[in-house]
């Protein structure tokens, strides 16, 4: 499975082309039709021709520990910060619609270069799952997990946290996920939701 990020698509690829790429990323000997494969690909632009040793790699997976805890004792402000994670997930879903899921994900990138000089806690992170997590009960999650991470990534940067987001996918039937992670924590996830996906991209 291939995610083709300037075109904002997922690829399941035939038996024959995913074993002729499994072997170049295994830095196997290539076949003579093997070529013809390869022409394919990089007319597709889904492969590049570079100098050097350069090969594409597989996604890493990525450890998980558990889930950042909810704390219903949000405080006074809990009524803001609420509304605030509603908004930022209207506007990530806004933003989709309008710019590629590559260029969104560069800001995301880019602004976790930027991220707040301030030391997050432990708190913090409680405080912004918990947020999203009372923002689910107004707007369902149904369908816009992506919106959702993107939305809860940017709060965590906000906060000074560099947070991990992960597309991931499973077969049969296919279906896509996405989650957000601070080192091995989830934030507004669980284990048993992310469980049966395997990660394709990692940010």
């Amino acid at each position: 499975m291939l995610l083709d990020l300037p075109r904002d698509r997922y690829l399941c690829l035939e038996n024959g082309t995913r074993g002729v790429c499994l072997h170049l990323v295994e830095g196997a000997p290539c076949l003579p039709d093997d070529a013809d494969v390869f022409s394919e690909l990089i007319g597709a632009g889904l492969l590049f021709e570079l100098d050097g040793d350069a090969k594409p790699s597989l996604c890493d997976d990525i450890p998980c520990s558990g889930s950042v805890p909810t704390d219903r004792r949000l405080g006074p402000s809990a009524s803001i910060r609420v509304i605030a994670a509603l908004v930022r997930i209207f506007s990530a879903t806004i933003e989709l619609r309008l710019r590629s899921l590559d260029a969104v994900l560069a800001g995301l990138a880019e602004a976790k270069k930027k991220r707040s000089p301030r030391r997050p806690s432990k708190a913090d992170l409680a405080t912004i799952a918990t947020s999203f997590a009372k923002a689910d009960r107004l707007k369902t999650a149904l369908d816009l997990c992506l919106p959702r991470s993107i939305a809860i990534a940017r709060t965590l940067v906000a906060y000074g946290f560099t947070p991990t987001l992960v597309l991931a996918v499973k077969l049969r039937p296919f279906e896509a996920h996405c989650w957000v992670q601070s080192g091995d924590v989830l934030v507004g996830d669980d284990v048993g939701t992310i469980a049966p996906f395997t990660p394709i991209f990692i940010l």
